[in-house]
């Protein structure tokens, strides 16, 4: 469901506002920092910003994992106005890229520069109508062993406009529309998609029944998507997703929730058109045009409780999804990458989350919280390729005056339940501690952050991550982090 962000029209400042920061860590020799400033006059206010950061290959608790190293750099500026009855902001920014990929071989490693810059303008009027315009321009390339494979440009449009209703007795909500246009081209010898325009539109609405005791939200959104390549089939999609929820307190401290949902999604541009090699993925991926639009009804429910220093919340849910989407290892090698294709099943899936919060003093907190998801394919009984294992957390916040420390244990149990062809991955402990120290002043805010991961050194790999197989996850590592805001 799409809901309006209304940003407040009052923010207006007279002066300079900004702040710096600066972060640096071991284990994969992270560097960085940024920089902004906001130069207001009365209800205008003027913004620029820049910032980057660089690291270098990074370290398992077993060896240096190479490949692995990464840049990125960003610009943006941009102008604001706040008027008693409208505001609006336009920004314009650039980031620039550069990311590696692990892999098997040195002939198989792979890079991908890329650039983007994008034009934002938004705005609002008379507390009723809000509206957003956003263009972007992306480009990269993949580069495997050396060479270019493929180069990526995708041009895309969106625009949304809402309007929320005057507020009726116990009635409120808001509706509007949404649109997009999206003009994607691949070119090189290995590129694995035809030149391809994509259009959507979309028409929503929210509405909230506000009772004395009781809380009713429905909603509906109609959307169309339309693909045409350059060769080869062109598809549509229509479908209607809605919702209906409803909160209930049942004392003063707790509160039951409830809602069904019924979505519907159009397949991608690359889960239809997709047949070659694709390096960012290690994968060489097999769409398929005869693909369906994806449906799915679902109910969830939760029941939060808060009692003086302790607050509890636990959700439970379950959805059937017909004509699922999902991209399915077939075990063979083609072109000296992993053969995947996008396949379609009913699906079902079933979780549980909870989370708990106990006061233990003014100074301390426990932090306690657990989630676990199952999937099935209805025709098969095999789960879906990466469901997360089971997992759950331990902490501590601790703070006094100025100085937080937040010490913290990670647990996921071995994930067994698997789609054919894919490894299984083996539980896992890891323990973190961050901390930080404020300080204020009468202009400034000064932040002074510490993190160390992996405390325990422990190898372990991502079940959810494709490249799993070639690159476990980071070994221990401390990154340190500098903050200041003046105003």
């Amino acid at each position: 469901m799409v809901s309006g962000h209304h940003e407040a029209k009052d923010q207006g400042h007279k002066g300079i506002h900004g702040f710096v920061s600066g972060i640096g860590g071991t284990n994969n020799g992270l560097h960085g920092g940024s920089s902004g400033l906001d130069f207001g006059l009365n209800r205008w206010v003027f913004r620029i910003a820049s910032g980057g950061q660089r690291t270098s290959d990074y370290r398992s608790p077993e060896e240096r994992i190479f490949n692995s190293r990464g840049r990125a750099y960003s610009g943006s500026t941009g102008a604001s106005y706040y008027g008693k009855r409208n505001w609006f902001t336009g920004s314009f920014g650039l980031q620039r890229g550069y990311y590696q990929l692990p892999a098997p071989s040195d002939e198989e490693q792979v890079a991908l520069p890329n650039q983007r810059w994008n034009l934002r303008w938004n705005g609002g009027m008379r507390d009723r109508y809000q509206y957003s315009l956003n263009y972007s321009d992306y480009k990269h390339r993949e580069e495997a062993g050396g060479e270019v494979g493929t180069k990526f440009f995708n041009k895309q449009m969106d625009y949304r406009f809402l309007v929320e209703q005057p507020k009726k007795g116990p009635w409120s909500g808001s509706f509007g529309v949404w649109g997009l246009r999206r003009d994607y081209k691949a070119e090189g010898v290995e590129a694995i998609t035809p030149p391809t325009i994509q259009n959507a539109f979309a028409g929503y609405g929210v509405e909230t029944l506000n009772l004395e005791r009781v809380r009713l939200q429905f909603g509906g959104r109609v959307e169309t998507n339309r693909y045409k390549p350059q060769f080869g089939r062109e598809r549509n999609f229509t479908g209607f997703s809605g919702s209906a929820g409803i909160s209930v307190p049942l004392d003063g401290s707790s509160v039951f929730v409830a809602n069904y949902s019924h979505a519907y999604r159009a397949p991608a541009l690359e889960e239809l058109y997709a047949n070659g090699p694709h390096p960012g993925l290690l994968a060489f991926e097999i769409g398929d045009t005869n693909l369906r639009r994806e449906r799915m009804d679902g109910l969830d429910a939760s029941y939060r409780r808060q009692d003086g220093r302790i607050k509890t919340e636990l959700n439970v849910f379950n959805y059937w999804l017909r004509d699922q989407v999902f991209l399915a290892p077939t075990g063979e090698i083609e072109d000296g990458l992993p053969e995947a294709k996008y396949r379609q099943g009913n699906t079902r899936y079933t979780g549980v989350d909870g989370r708990l919060q106990a006061g233990l003093n003014k100074w301390a907190w426990l932090n306690a919280g657990f989630d676990m998801v199952r999937t099935e394919l209805a025709d098969s009984k095999l789960s879906t390729p990466r469901t997360p294992p089971v997992r759950g957390r331990l902490g501590l916040d601790l703070r006094y005056r100025s100085f937080s420390v937040a010490p913290e244990v990670v647990l996921a149990a071995r994930q067994t339940r698997l789609f054919t062809n894919e490894t299984p991955t083996d539980g896992y402990v890891t323990a973190n501690l961050r901390g930080g120290y404020t300080l204020v002043r009468k202009h400034t805010i000064h932040f002074f952050g510490v993190n160390l991961f992996n405390a325990n050194n422990r190898l372990y790999r991502n079940h959810l991550s494709f490249i799993k197989q070639y690159a476990p996850e980071m070994g221990r590592g401390v990154a340190f982090n500098y903050s200041m805001r003046f105003f």
